[in-house]
């Protein structure tokens, strides 16, 4: 197993245990509106938190993720549960037989979230819910001394996501799609130290991909974050976007 993604599940553990994270995930599960022994899939299911936290309530959850290795680390932490591996334009599954689709912090990485709505309503039965939480990466807010370098990195970190904006596009890619129902809402995800130094390596992965970021100038701004980590310094604001939505 890579150390990449053994650091992905510790940072998705790190934000999965913020105020605002775990009131989303209360959301997400609210507005699906499943009952014991409905079926369930979490798309970019990641090290298996929500699917744990449906199927203890009697819920058939089945997490798909992309990543073998991630759903290693799922299976062993969450013996019992159901994990497959597929992606979100290419799921795993008959076609009609959930009754709810959740898929969280999943289509910025997506290349055509659109195409990932078009298989969640293949495999939705009519009538079941889907409800989709995702960051807008160009909403971003971090303090620094820099601000027109902070500017810079943190556009280099949302061009180098495939669909850095899809968040901000749920209620119209949910339209488009041809779902019913569609409500929209905002939540923020404030970052301080501990969060802080598990955003870092996001922010310097997607500018480091999108090649807009002058490398030196990107070294010195990330050891200024991680200074102001280091003396409970950092700040940073993340906007959440929570949309939910029937398939007709």
């Amino acid at each position: 197993m890579t150390r990449e993604i053994e650091a992905l599940a510790v940072t998705m553990d790190v934000f999965g245990e913020l105020p605002v994270a775990r009131l989303v995930a209360a959301r997400a599960d609210e507005l699906l509106d499943v009952s014991e022994h409905d079926t369930v899939v979490d798309v970019g299911c990641g090290p298996g938190a929500a699917v744990a936290s449906l199927s203890a309530r009697g819920v058939r959850a089945i997490g798909v993720d992309v990543s073998p290795e991630m759903l290693e680390i799922a299976a062993r932490r969450h013996p019992g549960c159901e994990f497959r591996v597929g992606s979100a334009t290419e799921l795993p599954l008959e076609t009609g037989g959930m009754r709810g689709y959740r898929a969280e912090k999943v289509l910025h990485a997506v290349a055509d979230p659109a195409a990932a709505l078009a298989e969640a309503a293949r495999v939705l039965a009519p009538g079941g819910r889907i409800v989709l939480v995702g960051q807008d990466w160009e909403l971003l807010a971090a303090d620094a001394d820099d601000p027109v370098l902070t500017r810079e990195v943190l556009a280099g970190a949302a061009a180098g996501m495939p669909s850095p904006r899809s968040a901000r596009r749920f209620r119209n890619l949910l339209l488009d799609g041809g779902f019913t129902g569609v409500e929209v809402e905002v939540h923020t995800l404030l970052c301080t130290a501990a969060s802080g130094a598990a955003l870092l390596p996001a922010i310097a992965g997607g500018a480091l991909r999108s090649g807009t970021v002058d490398p030196v100038a990107l070294e010195g701004w990330l050891a200024e974050q991680e200074r102001r980590i280091e003396a409970d310094r950092f700040f940073a604001a993340v906007p959440l976007f929570v949309a939910s939505a029937d398939r007709p």
